[in-house]
């Protein structure tokens, strides 16, 4: 399918706060070629449109696009987090005790990435003369189920940008949070952000309940995904290089509103620096953050899950059961954990980085029980997305399939299953015969085509891979959907991702706003693997 993006619906409301820019100020870094000179990057351009990879041709999908765009420089790595990035606003609401007894303390968390602010010049006179101001205005108010005001907060913002790349930045949350005490009942919180520039805002609103307790029966607060942290600050200096179990072990020595305080919350609750390695040790976590006697010279705390526990006594000992699910609901990992209360309310943090294996949609389920056969469950979603290294020559090394079964996309016919087919040593010199008919400037080193090919198979070879489904093989990365288009098309311009809820999958929309072609992707299975659903 390929339309303007502009006739899609998410992408005017993606952008909800921001004015449409000036299409040279939106351009997107998408490859490797300023490493190429003007001329020689013609001959590559026609090579590629030969090819049929698509991003640098004006056509629609198809396997040997011909037409050839004005030249474009671009720079020579592509930052995908960046174009990906986070959700455009993300809104998350945890529930904890309060200090009033029989109260609960509902924290609402709001991120917004800079992408959807509308930033202005700053005037040549202030204080942030050359840079990039926005100003937005948060409300957020909470209702009763008759509708009557409980409570609410309203505060007004200003950022600063010192260029106008920061301006466009997706890769980082401007953070904003609320706190209210509230009694048990049914509520809603209203949430308006409006920016102050174009009057335009956002509205939303979501039910909230605060299940009544007795203060006897066992609970479970929120579970809250945290970032990696650093605590070398409570560390001992003459200790150059403490074990992940140390950190942890200062860091349960802060008081626990200071220990919640000193959490970093994954508000998207995805997990972005994971690959499968081949060890089973999510590449992206150092040992150090993941085993609990490995030296870490920073005292960081690897990603986990955060949660409170109430209703147990002090001196009570609660038996604590761990599981990962996937997105089958099989358990990919088991563990338990023995727990001593040496306080109430008992504040605790799960380290998952090492108990996870897999990209796709996972669910982590805890279980608490007491000696006195008290009992409390609590289940939370989370998403692990693979992280891929720029460098293309590993994975291919590791696996020679990649050399030439992902042609499959831009050669058909005979020319392919005669590679395809061919022994080891009859397949090497075809590639190179392949290769060398199709190198866009032969007087140099290098085959720039060549290597734009074989970087995006390895990106996406790493980048897209799904947990695959059930009974059915797992499907490699550059074998799925994304993967196929990634490939053919390159980079695209601008991404927008919606994270699953209500029962709705999450999805993908990728635009190539000069190709005028977009695709929408969604996770039908929540196994990771992104299906095109826009043919």
């Amino acid at each position: 399918m390929w339309l303007s993006k502009s006739h899609h619906p998410f992408y005017r409301s993606a952008n909800f706060l921001k004015r449409k820019k000036s299409s040279h100020e939106s351009r997107v870094p998408c490859g490797r070629c300023t490493e190429l000179k003007p001329h020689r990057f013609q001959l590559f351009l026609l090579a590629l449109g030969a090819l049929g990879l698509g991003v640098f041709t004006n056509a629609p999908e198809t396997a040997f696009a011909q037409a050839v765009p004005t030249y474009e420089r671009q720079p020579a790595v592509f930052d995908f987090d960046q174009t990906a990035g986070l959700p455009p606003y993300i809104f998350r609401a945890y529930q904890f005790a309060a200090e009033t007894r029989g109260h609960f303390r509902v924290e609402v968390y709001i991120g917004m990435v800079n992408d959807i602010l509308q930033f202005v010049k700053a005037s040549s006179d202030s204080d942030d003369a050359g840079g990039y101001r926005a100003q937005y205005e948060i409300n957020v108010t909470i209702w009763d189920k008759k509708n009557n005001l409980v409570d609410s907060h309203n505060w007004k913002r200003e950022l600063v940008a010192s260029s106008f790349d920061a301006t466009n930045d997706r890769k980082k949350f401007n953070l904003e949070r609320a706190a209210f005490d509230l009694p048990p009942g049914e509520y809603e919180i209203a949430l308006e952000i409006t920016d102050r520039d174009t009057g335009k805002n956002l509205r939303e609103r979501r039910p909230l309940k605060l299940a009544e307790s007795d203060g006897q029966q066992l609970r479970f607060s929120s579970v809250v995904f945290t970032e990696p942290f650093g605590v070398r600050h409570l560390l001992d200096e003459a200790n150059p290089a403490p074990t992940a179990a140390e950190a942890l072990a200062a860091w349960k020595s802060l008081p626990r509103p200071a220990r919640r305080d000193s959490l970093r919350y994954n508000l998207t609750a995805i997990l972005t620096n994971y690959a499968r390695a081949g060890n089973g040790q999510p590449d992206g976590v150092s040992q150090s953050s993941a085993g609990s006697q490995s030296a870490d010279p920073h005292g960081a705390i690897a990603a986990g899950a955060y949660f409170e526990i109430y209703g147990a006594a002090a001196g009570e000992t609660l038996q604590l059961q761990y599981e990962i699910r996937d997105w089958r609901q099989q358990i990919e990992q088991a563990w338990e954990e023995t727990l001593t209360v040496t306080e109430a309310p008992l504040s605790h943090l799960a380290v998952l980085a090492e108990k996870i294996t897999q990209p796709g949609l996972h669910t982590f389920r805890l279980v608490a029980k007491s000696a006195s056969t008290k009992e409390a469950t609590a289940e939370e979603s989370f998403q692990v997305q693979v992280s891929a290294s720029l460098n293309y020559a590993a994975p291919l090394a590791e696996n020679s399939v990649l050399l030439y079964e992902p042609l499959r996309y831009i050669v058909k016919g005979a020319e392919y299953k005669r590679i395809a087919e061919a022994d080891a040593a009859a397949r090497d010199s075809l590639l190179a015969e392949f290769w060398r008919q199709r190198d866009p400037d032969p007087v140099t080193p290098a085959n720039q085509l060549r290597e734009e090919f074989y970087r995006r198979v390895a990106f996406s070879d790493m980048r897209f891979a799904a947990a695959g489904k059930s009974g059915a093989k797992t499907p490699a990365g550059w074998e799925t959907d994304r993967g196929r288009i990634y490939i053919k098309y390159g980079p695209p311009k601008e991404v927008h991702h919606q994270m699953a809820e209500q029962g709705s999958p999450p999805y993908e929309i990728w635009f190539y706003p000069n190709l005028d072609l977009y695709f929408v992707f969604r996770d039908k299975t929540g196994s990771g693997d992104y299906e095109l659903v826009n043919r």
